[in-house]
């Protein structure tokens, strides 16, 4: 072979590995999840990876990244050099967004004051770096008994049926304001809760997930990704094999009932940052009368790292001219 030759079919070689990779490095999905310990207990985000590999499928990948602190709510990520940096890093095929645990079950007039606005600005911002992410909205569950301390002063929370169902509400509402996408974790909880109320969902604490509480949001999650069907993942997640099988079968009804298991989204892989003009983020509507308000806000009890109760201080909450002021410049 000739050194001319030689020459060329090296160059077609170099040519097509690096097509190769690029491909393959094209066909992952790109995540960033914004939560708290609801997404950071048990390594959620992992768990979602490792329950898409297990299905023989070579497209289901997952490259993810996190900003999960715990009890923090959207207002601390939006004060957060950390979780700015993540979204301003861009090139996200997906934002996974999930408030604080009890915030979005409160008073309407509530989360007009204290959520949406901040939400907005993580929208915005999420915009402006990755404009083709889709948004999707982590509807977590209600808490095992229901939220005594907030249920005092606004009595819908007192029960898990009643802190679940606004949740359930709330997360649909923001998901549909947003064009998002709601992944609905508490509705397979709820259907695992009433058919097999054995399978201990929750730890000690009554409001974070036990291995089996995130292995069933694992199985919410994949689904919303890439439409993989539950009972089509061979991934147990160190469970005992014949609940992981009854959870899939009960994650698998819950959402073939949904309309979910087929994927009714699909992924728009980010090959790289567009330059072209970005178009302004769909907007909440934060002024005048909300239509659902119907009750005044009432003081927020929430529990810290150390599972001491304590009430937050809203008033650390910046104005919305120095939320302003410190992002985006």
């Amino acid at each position: 072979m000739t050194y001319m030759k030689l020459s060329h079919y090296v160059s077609l070689l170099v040519a097509s590995l690096v097509t190769s990779i690029s491909a393959a490095q094209d066909s992952t999905l790109k995540v960033l999840f914004i939560g708290n310990s609801y997404t950071h207990v048990n390594d959620l985000p992992n768990m979602v990876e490792r329950v898409s590999a297990s299905v023989n499928n070579a497209q289901y990948k997952l490259s993810h990244d996190n900003s999960t602190p715990g009890g923090w709510y959207w207002y601390k990520h939006v004060n957060d050099s950390t979780t700015i940096s993540k979204i301003k890093k861009g090139n996200w095929d997906v934002v996974v967004l999930q408030e604080q645990s009890q915030m979005l079950s409160l008073p309407d007039s509530t989360i007009a004051k204290e959520s949406l606005p901040h939400l907005q600005i993580l929208v915005d911002s999420i915009k402006r770096s990755s404009p083709n992410a889709k948004l999707f909205f982590y509807r977590t569950w209600g808490r095992k008994n229901g939220d005594a301390q907030n249920g005092i002063n606004w009595p819908p929370v007192a029960t898990y049926e009643g802190m679940d169902s606004l949740l359930s509400k709330r997360y649909s509402m923001l998901a549909d304001s947003l064009k998002g996408k709601l992944v609905g974790v508490g509705d397979v909880w709820k259907a695992i809760r009433k058919s097999n109320p054995e399978i201990e969902l929750y730890s000690e604490d009554g409001s974070h997930p036990s291995l089996a509480g995130t292995y069933a949001a694992a199985l919410t999650f994949a689904n919303a990704f890439f439409g993989i069907a539950p009972l089509d993942v061979t991934f147990d997640a160190k469970l005992d094999p014949a609940q992981a099988l009854t959870i899939r079968k009960i994650a698998e009804s819950v959402l073939v009932k949904n309309k979910t298991t087929k994927g009714q989204w699909k992924p728009r892989f980010t090959k790289k940052k567009k330059t072209e003009e970005i178009k302004a983020p769909r907007k909440l509507n934060l002024d005048g009368p909300q239509p659902y308000l119907t009750h005044s806000s009432s003081p927020l009890k929430e529990r810290d790292e150390q599972g001491e109760d304590r009430y937050n201080d809203l008033a650390i909450i910046p104005s919305n001219s120095e939320r302003r002021r410190r992002f985006f410049l």
